[in-house]
């Protein structure tokens, strides 16, 4: 498993680590930046200002993607636990977790690019 880079545009800090994080030093949500984004250094201003205008239109864009998916998966599986066909038990269980999995996954999609 790869990791992933996440910037704090308000401290000026980088981070590769496996999941989203939260800036150590100002304890804000970190932004993930694109693996080919160069990442200036500290004391350029220009840099992190160019930076950061490519990586919110990035990230909003995967969002958006990644929750369109999530709700049309949300739709489908909420249309098969409803019709009108008797399931088992089990399957009916199994398709209650999906949904729980779907609003889980959505609610860290919403909570990735809050910041």
């Amino acid at each position: 498993m790869s990791s992933r880079t996440y910037v704090c545009f308000d401290c000026r800090t980088t981070e590769r680590v496996l999941a989203a994080r939260i800036a150590r030093s100002c304890r804000k949500p970190a932004h993930h930046v694109y693996y080919k984004f160069k990442v200036s250094s500290r004391a350029d201003d220009s840099g992190w200002t160019k930076l950061e205008g490519r990586v919110r239109p990035v990230n909003i864009e995967i969002q958006t993607h990644a929750l369109a998916r999530l709700r049309k998966r949300r739709a489908q599986l909420e249309r098969i636990l409803s019709s009108g066909t008797k399931k088992s038990e089990l399957k009916q269980k199994q398709l209650r977790r999906q949904l729980r999995d779907v609003d889980a996954e959505s609610r860290e999609w919403l909570q990735w690019s809050a910041a």
